[in-house]
């Protein structure tokens, strides 16, 4: 009885901490699926992964380059948007493994391995460094390209009649916020495409023009100035998929150029709101909650200030994982 007893006892133990280190994962924002990665639930075995890179199997091979990949992505992905050091710690931990074993695979004496192990680290190299989306005049008409930071790989991401301008970076680098006239009444509006140019979406439509998207360090949301109904110009925000749009700021002057602060905790703006000290309406750059609530003044000049621009935050730690051996 004693024996039952205290196997109940440890059963329990065992629940609660299973219990504790779930709801730890919800409160921590990392998606089950990745935490089950992280954990061990699902963990791949990277090292075998690696050998089977050069399986006489080409479609075992295939798998476990896709695998490689996949587990990568995630990971990078994941560590662009957590916030927390602990979260980051472990992320960063994981890639590390990945990137060891990878560098084992690109000197391994199998060339099938080699090679592949090498072309994926390439690509996660690839997928870190910093990437330049722009605008081009093509035949009188604005339309967005994308390149490499050393401007080689010039790609085109739209094509169409009508102007698309002014591309914006997803914080996880997969989607780009952008602005175009090709809706019937040829007013701007704000749209969303793919880092590659495909699935573009329309978020706005509304009366007048909506123009400089700015997204949330978390991706979930999108800011943005429009012309709404009246004559001036106010900040909104949406959701990244274009629901719940909410306007921040409300009055009769021009409010433009919102940018998110890097912790997501204020946004930047410039307005014409207020009357300096020469008694004249000039732009001056405020700042307030994500909300619309506690708008305040930064500037107070003669002068004209506009575009706001927050210093960023980079990922060179995690850069140099993934250099292949040439590079190092």
């Amino acid at each position: 009885m004693k024996r039952i007893l205290i196997g109940l006892v440890m059963f329990g133990i065992i629940m609660g901490i299973s219990g504790m280190s779930s709801a730890e994962s919800r409160r921590s924002g990392i998606p089950n699926q990745m935490n089950q990665i992280i954990s061990g639930d699902k963990k791949p075995d990277v090292k075998d992964l690696i050998q089977q890179l050069g399986d006489d199997d080409y479609q075992k091979r295939e798998s476990a380059g896709k695998e490689l990949a996949q587990l990568g992505d995630r990971l990078i992905v994941q560590y662009r948007r957590v916030k927390l050091d602990a979260e980051r710690q472990t992320l960063h931990s994981e890639l590390q493994k990945l990137s060891e074993a990878l560098r084992e695979g690109a000197q391994s004496k199998d060339p099938e391995i080699k090679m592949r192990a090498n072309n994926i680290r390439q690509h996660f190299y690839t997928l870190l460094q910093s990437k330049i989306a722009f605008e081009a005049n093509v035949g009188g008409k604005c339309q967005i390209y994308v390149m490499d930071s050393d401007g080689k790989n010039q790609t085109r991401l739209t094509e169409n009649k009508a102007h698309d301008k002014s591309p914006v970076w997803s914080p996880d680098g997969t989607k780009i916020a952008f602005v175009s006239m090709r809706g019937k009444d040829s007013k701007t509006q704000i749209y969303v495409m793919d880092s590659d140019g495909k699935n573009e979406t329309r978020l706005t439509e509304n009366e007048s023009y909506d123009n400089s998207p700015t997204w949330s360090p978390d991706g979930k949301k999108i800011a943005f100035a429009s012309r709404g109904d009246e004559s001036n110009v106010d900040i909104y925000v949406m959701d990244s998929d274009g629901k719940n749009q909410t306007r921040l700021t409300e009055n009769m002057m021009q409010n433009n150029s919102p940018t998110w602060s890097p912790d997501g905790t204020k946004i930047a703006f410039a307005s014409d709101r207020d009357i300096n000290n020469n008694h004249s309406y000039i732009y001056q750059i405020y700042v307030m909650d994500p909300d619309g609530k506690n708008q305040t003044r930064l500037t107070d000049s003669k002068l004209g200030y506009h575009n706001p621009a927050w210093s960023p935050i980079s990922l060179p730690e995690l850069t140099g994982l993934f250099a292949t051996l040439e590079m190092k």
